[in-house]
């Protein structure tokens, strides 16, 4: 009789711990609820489509001067804080602008993401004509990838609701109010903005090492 309650206590016990690894993970929850992953999935893969479009308008149709470029003027006048806030305060406009989107079904997303990724491409173009690809790849990759994350994350923070809810109908599931789904894009914000007060700390200490 012991012999078969321990054999039944440890099915029990390898049952709840797979149970435990199928579900969303801590961090998972935190930040995206219980939204499904295929319909951030489709969030992200508007988003994409959107941004390399706007890139590659950018790249080919515009040249501007690379003239403005932040890292450009004397970095040993400024301190790091006034650089951070600068910075912090411009990258964070543009994250919440992006995330714009849950209010108005994705459409300001859709425009500041194509606004904000013809830009990127264009002063690009200057600046690679410029420099050199590895030369700007060399200066800017520390904190880049780190901004360019951030506008992703909000973009696809902005789009969730509006794709959710459309991906919802097509499935025909049972309707999640647009408004839960705020929820999960909240949650997403939080993730932005914090890549940008990591990329903003980055690029601050380069420019004012005079490395950016």
């Amino acid at each position: 009789m012991s012999g078969r309650m321990t054999v039944q206590s440890k099915s029990d016990g390898w049952l709840q711990g797979y149970a435990r690894a199928q579900s969303p993970r801590w961090w998972r929850r935190a930040v995206t609820g219980e939204a499904p992953p295929a319909d951030i999935l489709v969030a992200s893969i508007v988003y994409l489509v959107v941004a390399a479009l706007g890139l590659y308008v950018g790249w080919v149709y515009y040249s501007p001067s690379a003239a403005g470029d932040r890292g450009g003027s004397s970095p040993e006048s400024v301190s790091y804080f006034v650089i951070l806030g600068q910075i912090v305060s411009q990258n964070a406009g543009a994250v919440l602008l992006a995330f714009s989107g849950v209010l108005t079904f994705g459409i300001t997303t859709a425009l500041s993401t194509v606004l904000t990724s013809s830009w990127v491409g264009a002063t690009a173009h200057a600046v690679v004509a410029q420099l050199g690809i590895w030369a700007v790849a060399g200066r800017v990759w520390p904190y880049v990838c780190l901004e360019f994350g951030a506008i992703a994350v909000a973009s696809t923070a902005g789009l969730y609701p509006a794709s959710g809810t459309l991906t919802g109908l097509l499935r025909r599931s049972s309707p999640t109010k647009y408004w839960q789904r705020l929820r999960t894009s909240l949650g997403m914000l939080v993730v932005a903005l914090a890549l940008v007060l990591l990329g903003a700390g980055i690029e601050s200490a380069l420019v004012v090492r005079g490395e950016s």
